[in-house]
C-alpha cells in the first residue's frame, strides 16, 4: 500500500469518527493528515 493511501484512509477514519462522535481533535487530525495526503501526492505526481 503506498503512503498516500494510508494517508487518505487515516484521513477518512478520523473524520468520520470525529463526526459520529461530534469530537473536534478527531475532525482535526483527519483534515490534517487528508493535507500531508495530498501534499505528498502533489510532491511525487510529478516523478
Amino acid at each position: 500500500m503506498s503512503k498516500n493511501i494510508v494517508y487518505f484512509i487515516s484521513a477518512i477514519i478520523f473524520l468520520v469518527y470525529g463526526l459520529l462522535e461530534h469530537k473536534a481533535i478527531f475532525i482535526i487530525l483527519g483534515i490534517v493528515f487528508g493535507m500531508i495526503g495530498v501534499g505528498d501526492y502533489l510532491k511525487h505526481k510529478g516523478k
